[in-house]
């Protein structure tokens, strides 16, 4: 309210100087050739010029007062005309992401900025990208953490005081990535992703003005979203979700052309479901792709966001780890192996199974030896190395080139 009065305030005042000094001027130009004072001509010609000019002058003093006074209204009407071009450069889903969350948390001054994006099914929103927060306990935030929000508020942005005051639980994830609001993504009616924004650092709170300018910035992004998540769909296995052999094999290549620049070491896993053809075989099809899916969620949910998880044949599966070394990623994939271990796979009726995994490595480090080595060979030393815990035993992590664990490092 403050902001508009005083904007309007300001115009009437540049407006009426201004009407001021076109009356004189008409005056003094009337009475050059006529001798006498202006007639209802030129109050005619006043009129007009206040009648065209109010709204070019209102905007100009807008954009003065909210860059004295109110410059994140400044900001947000300068997203509205930037972001968009940005966004339209992004050549993939990731690269979109990047861009809106860096935009939205730099020019507005937040303390952090997420953006989620739904899966094909709409049962869970992935996070695709945060800035300004830590690494969160999950990546996924599912659709029933989001039920009480869509019934009680629609689709409309919310504040967590906002939710607290009209007893709305907070999701865990929202907490932990320290957001104060939560703006829909909508595209042709669908609940496209979700904007978690942290509060801004000034200390300042959005207001609901903000709110409904970054709501609909949101929906003028939405296109852009769904045509990078429409071309994500293409690229990954429709049956869990995860990049298909083909993406893995570009990110590898990409990977291995910046590690032998910067000289930092990366790993891959290659992993392979054990005896899943007893899975298929004993409860049927459906109860293999039920196995497939869940340790789909729980790979991708056990790896960094900027770690690929990739499905790269039925059961097999491979993971690239960036900035990552050999014993890192051990550790890494010692932990996946025993969340599958540990787990008891609901199959859905009476039907309860056990599934374990098999972990083939290959660390990349910056020496003669693997200065020279091609994206194909690194996936085949990570092959081979899985061969040896297949042939050893299952249920095992094993190092390309450095023999088996002993049998009491594995969980049984």
């Amino acid at each position: 309210m403050a902001r508009k009065i005083l904007t309007h305030g300001v115009t009437l005042l540049v407006l009426t100087a201004g009407s001021l000094g076109l009356w004189e001027l008409l005056a003094q130009v009337t009475g050059v050739l006529a001798g006498r004072s202006p007639g209802p001509w030129a109050l005619g010609i006043l009129m007009a010029a206040l009648g065209a000019g109010f709204e070019p002058t209102r905007r100009w003093v807008q954009r003065k007062v909210d860059a004295r006074w109110f410059p994140r209204k400044l900001a947000l009407a300068q997203l509205e005309t930037e972001l968009l071009p940005e966004l339209a450069g992004a050549g993939n889903m990731d690269d979109v992401a990047e861009r809106f969350t860096r935009s939205l948390r730099t020019r507005l001054g937040l303390a952090s900025a997420a953006l989620f994006v739904s899966d094909s099914t709409g049962r869970f929103y992935r996070l695709r990208s945060v800035k300004g927060s830590g690494e969160p306990s999950s990546i996924v935030l599912r659709t029933p953490e989001l039920t009480a929000w869509r019934i009680q508020w629609g689709t409309r942005p919310i504040s967590r005081r906002e939710a607290r005051a009209q007893g709305i639980a907070w999701p865990r994830l929202l907490q932990e990535l320290n957001a104060a609001y939560l703006v829909p993504v909508v595209f042709q009616d669908e609940l496209l992703g979700l904007l978690a924004l942290g509060p801004p650092r000034s200390g300042a709170e959005l207001d609901a003005a903000d709110l409904a300018r970054l709501e609909e910035l949101a929906e003028r992004s939405s296109a852009m979203l769904e045509h990078a998540r429409l071309f994500a769909l293409a690229s990954n296995d429709t049956v869990t979700g995860l990049s298909r052999r083909r993406i893995f094999q570009e990110r590898l290549a990409q990977e291995l052309v910046r590690s032998r620049r910067t000289l930092r070491p990366f790993s891959i896993a290659v992993a392979d479901i054990d005896d899943f053809k007893r899975v298929n075989d004993t409860w049927g099809h459906p109860a293999g792709d039920q196995v497939l899916k869940t340790i789909s969620r729980g790979l991708a949910d056990g790896c960094r966001r900027s770690d690929t998880v990739s499905r790269i044949g039925g059961e097999e599966f491979a993971i690239l780890l960036p900035e990552t070394d050999l014993e890192a990623a051990v550790q890494q994939a010692e932990k996946l192996r025993a969340s599958v271990a540990n787990q008891e796979m609901d199959l859905g009726g009476e039907a309860r199974v056990h599934i374990t995994m098999s972990f083939g490595l290959f660390g990349w480090e910056p020496d003669a030896a693997n200065l020279a080595a091609e994206a194909e060979e690194i996936i085949e030393h990570a092959d081979k190395a899985l061969y040896e815990a297949k042939r050893s035993g299952k249920n095992r992590v094993v190092v390309y080139g450095q023999g088996v664990p002993s049998a009491a490092t594995v969980d049984r």
